[in-house]
């Protein structure tokens, strides 16, 4: 870290007499030259209910601007307009039941939903300015009948018409897993467009000739998939220890022997991976920081001791990554330098990378291409040059220069900014004004690449619907076409490419857990795709038309740095397909392979995500461009990462990862450990002496940052050994303390007695009778059943008690478990096992008892609660409560005022990214 670049750089946050946040403030130092921090003002308003209306930056804080982001609310409290200087203008009409009928956007794009008598959606009329109205999505149920009773289907979804074509569910699990499931698509043409009518045999006309895609799983008693067979015919077995953790996963191609993928796998008390062995006998492991938990070495062996991986890493004292040393790789002297297999990295105050060196070939550099290829990898040292690369931010986080040094391939990038919002493009010294009007849509869409491109097209959803990478007046463009499912997720792809007065067509179809790659040469190729506990694996499978230079069933090891990026490729003997490096913000630096068929079939590359021909790297709700370090969209889930919708990663690419484009997050969960690290801060303010942590712990140097293994704390009382009953009665209230009595005086400042946001409940334990903001839950029932029935009240409080009213010695208040936060939940599926469905709730209005909230400022009282004594930190008791970020909601309010629940879906791709970054 650059010294005194941190000094007298706090953040502040400051909360109204409502508890509501109101402001915060981070102070900015881009290096330690600078005497004084820039402070930068975040700030949000709320209207007299204390609901969210506007959101604003340090750009726009000037009395009578535009806010960043500002919501309109009917009077029931439902957000029915939300509009933003990025992402455009959003309204929606919701009808008596809380369903959303209507709907509009900047694009003048318009949806009307229908629904059944059960409040089940069943059809979505989409109308583009500009074309006709097009049903893009009708949705078919099970009734009760014994044939639907016997598959588990009665009421559930059975057949999903969308805009890529059909997935009919077959046979589904009694914990809601989908057993079996077909899918066909549209033909693959850009012209055909869905457009779905009533009658099933007339849709089914619609859909490319030939047979149904079918995947079949099979699921454990806690729902993990212990089978997949593929609509290749392929079968993938997953083999699981007692921790649910992944042991091995053996292959089985269709009419073929086992190919066993992963052999073994180690895991710490804390659930990191620590070595795993692969079907190419390969062994990867991994070392950790005792003290912290942080990452310190990634190694890859092979059978015979070629070390093929071994990079170190050395940290600041908050975690940022300073220095990445491969130890694989020599020392070498080129072109009159030294040049060492080492990366550096230095920050400014916000944690935002503003220095990386590092190294590159000759002809690399920041564009939508690759450099050029080495040929026969592995990369050769010698090739290879020093750089330096200088990166600067304005106020929000845009980046607005990037200064490359090196001695063969200097070169500078500026980003113009929008004055009226955060959508930039490229632009040199000299050069007029951008016209960002005409190079973003209403919505905030990027139009062009590089400039005189042909503009990008959209779809409804602003999902990106095609690209033009090269253009030709009298021939034919390359160009690709993409489409989505119901949930947002790519699953067909299809291009032409221009070759000797030849157009080619590639097409590829997304299938779970399989590719289905064709050519108009008569290639077809399936691409079976497995997530390793570290890495992934993936078999190309020929069924006909397969180059003569390449092995059929060729196996691709992908050997990953820290953030997920495919640094190697090995085959079945350990022999090396390709190696790749990357600049910080995801350019490829240099690449090698051992032939030119090989790099053909490679796509996925950096943070394991697949690079499409036009150079976006595709994330799963959005496409990010790395040469010009930002994504091509705004944020479709608003402002839950700042109110700059186009940064990516916190401008932190090197110590940060983005699961699917919505929401960066770090290697480990930051949301408890931010919380933990500022509790003598927060506790100190309070006036409350700090927490003592007992000898033991203290002896042991544990930091609370990292807790025992999460299961640790689900059996540490057993039926005869159950915690005490909390102090207090129904009847009766356990008098406050001195210390509680000042924070309850400090957190109901200013309110009047009779509408004091806190409280202590019978229970000892704080109460927020409005909790507000959005909390998360899961469930195996999927979005169908959940918007029928909604959630039943909890009922297993293992970890921790339940922490509302005592109703009577025998009864208490009902609550519903949720989370604070996303990667809470996420974290609970993990432990869980199998899949789970994610929603999102609203809790304004609700009251509710926050476990983190209690740790901090009511210590005496939670400890009292878990039955613990007085020399024991909670931090340390609620294993997994704690990496869940816990709360109890009072249910009974919950149902009384119909809170909306919002479906996420699945996060199948964010939590594969999440579970990995757990195992790093």
């Amino acid at each position: 870290m650059i010294s005194g670049v941190h000094s007298q750089t706090p953040h502040v946050g400051v909360i109204d007499n409502r508890g509501l946040s109101v402001r915060q403030v981070a102070y900015w130092r881009r290096d330690a030259a600078e005497l004084s921090p820039v402070a930068l003002v975040t700030a949000q308003q709320h209207d007299v209910a204390g609901r969210l209306v506007a959101q604003r930056d340090p750009r726009f804080l000037a009395p009578g601007s535009r806010p960043n982001v500002a919501m309109v609310y009917s009077l029931s409290g439902a957000a029915l307009c939300t509009e933003s200087r990025d992402a455009g203008w959003r309204l929606g009409l919701p009808d008596g039941t809380g369903q959303m009928r209507e709907h509009w956007d900047g694009r003048g794009s318009h949806w009307q939903n229908e629904y059944d008598v059960q409040q089940r959606l069943t059809a979505v009329h989409e109308h583009m300015q500009g074309s006709t109205v097009r049903t893009v999505e009708r949705l078919t149920y099970a009734d009760n009948t014994d044939e639907f009773a016997e598959r588990n289907q009665c009421g559930q979804l059975i057949r999903h018409d969308d805009r890529a074509g059909v997935v009919w569910l077959d046979q589904q699990a009694l914990g809601g897993g989908v057993i079996r499931q077909r899918q066909r698509f549209l033909p693959d043409q850009a012209e055909v467009l869905p457009h779905w009518p009533v009658v099933e045999a007339e849709r089914d006309a619609l859909l490319q000739p030939g047979a149904d895609y079918i995947t079949a799983s099979r699921f454990g008693p806690l729902g993990q998939v212990l089978e997949q067979t593929d609509a290749g015919g392929h079968r993938q077995h997953f083999y699981l220890d007692r921790a649910g953790q992944l042991q091995r996963i053996d292959l089985i191609l269709a009419s073929q022997g086992l190919k066993p993928l992963l052999k073994a796998a180690s895991y710490n008390a804390e659930g990191q991976l620590l070595t795993q062995v692969t079907g190419n006998d390969v062994t990867s492991s991994a070392t950790y920081e005792a003290a912290s938990g942080r990452l310190k070495r990634l190694t890859a062996t092979t059978l015979e001791s070629v070390r093929l991986q071994d990079l170190r890493y050395e940290y600041d004292p908050v975690g940022n990554i300073l220095r990445l040393l491969d130890h694989t790789q020599p020392v070498t002297f080129f072109a009159n330098q030294r040049v060492e297999a080492a990366n550096t990295f230095s920050y400014d105050s916000l944690y935002q990378l503003i220095c990386a060196t590092g190294r590159e070939t000759a002809n690399a550099g920041q564009n939508p291409g690759l450099p050029e290829l080495i040929i026969p990898g592995p990369i050769d040292p010698d090739r290879l040059l020093n750089y330096t690369e200088h990166y600067e931010y304005d106020a929000v986080g845009n980046r607005t220069r990037l200064r490359h040094v090196s001695d063969k391939n200097p070169f500078r990038q500026q980003l113009r900014v929008d004055p009226q919002s955060n959508r930039a493009l490229p632009w040199n010294e000299g050069d007029d004004e951008p016209d960002y009007r005409r190079d973003f849509d209403a919505n905030g869409n990027l139009q062009r690449l590089v400039p005189g491109a042909r503009p990008m097209t959209w779809d409804a959803l602003n999902q990106l619907q095609s690209v033009t990478t090269v253009r030709r007046p009298t021939a034919v463009d390359d160009a690709e076409w993409y489409r989505y499912d119901a949930g947002g997720e790519r699953v067909v792809k299809f291009s032409t490419q221009q070759a000797r007065a030849v157009a080619h067509r590639r097409v590829v179809h997304y299938l779970p857990e399989l590719e289905v790659r064709t050519t108009d040469d008569d290639e077809e190729l399936q691409v079976i795709c497995v997530a390793l506990a570290r890495g992934s694996v993936r078999c190309l499978h020929w069924v006909k038309g397969k180059p003569v230079d390449i092995d059929a069933d060729q196996l691709r090891y992908s050997v990953d740095d820290h953030v997920g990026s495919c640094s190697l490729e090995l085959d079945k003997d350990a022999g090396v397909i390709s190696h790749e490096g990357y600049y910080p913000f995801g350019g490829t630096a240099w690449w090698a392979a051992r032939s030119r068929v090989d790099a053909d079939y490679k796509t996925v590359r950096y943070s394991g995500k697949e690079r499409d021909a036009c150079g976006l790297y595709y994330y799963g709700f959005r496409y990010y461009a790395p040469w010009l370090g930002r994504w091509v969209s705004p944020d479709p889930a608003g402002s839950i990462d700042g109110l700059n919708f186009y940064r990516f990663c916190g401008n932190n690419p090197i110590c940060r990862i983005d699961p699917d484009g919505r929401m960066w997050q770090p290697y480990d969960d930051e949301f408890l450990d931010e919380f933990v690290i500022v509790e003598p801060d927060l506790r100190a303010a309070f006036g409350l002496p700090p927490i003592v942590q007992s000898a033991s712990e203290q002896d042991d140097d544990e930091s609370m940052d990292y807790q025992d293994s999460p299961t640790a704390s689900l059996g540490s009382n057993s039926p005869e050994e159950a915690a005490p009953e909390s102090p207090g009665s129904p009847e009766s209230t356990a008098p406050e303390t001195a210390e509680q009595h000042t924070v309850l005086d400090i957190l109901n400042n200013g309110t009047d007695p009779d509408q004091q946001p806190y409280r202590l409940n019978n229970r000892n334990l704080l109460v927020r009778d409005d909790f507000g903001g959005k909390v998360y839950r899961v469930s195996r029932r999927p979005p169908n059943e959940i918007e029928l029935n909604g959630f039943n009240p909890s009922h297993d409080f293992t970890a921790i008690p339940n922490m509302l009213e005592k109703l009577s010695r025998e009864h208490d208040q009902e609550a519903l478990i949720v989370s604070e936060a996303l990667e809470g939940v996420m974290f609970y599926a993990i432990q869980g096992g199998g899949d789970y469905y994610f929603y999102e709730l609203d809790a304004t209005g609700v009251s509710g008892v926050s476990l983190l909230e209690n740790l901090v400022l009511n210590n005496q009282g939670m400890l009292e609660h878990l039955g613990q004594t007085t020399d024991v930190s909670p931090s340390n008791q609620t294993g997994l409560a704690n990496g869940m970020h816990e709360a109890h909601l009072n249910y009974d309010e919950l149902m009384n005022h119909a809170v909306p629940i919002r479906s996420l879906g699945l996060l199948s791709n964010e939590m594969a990214h999440f579970r990995n970054t757990l195992n790093r």
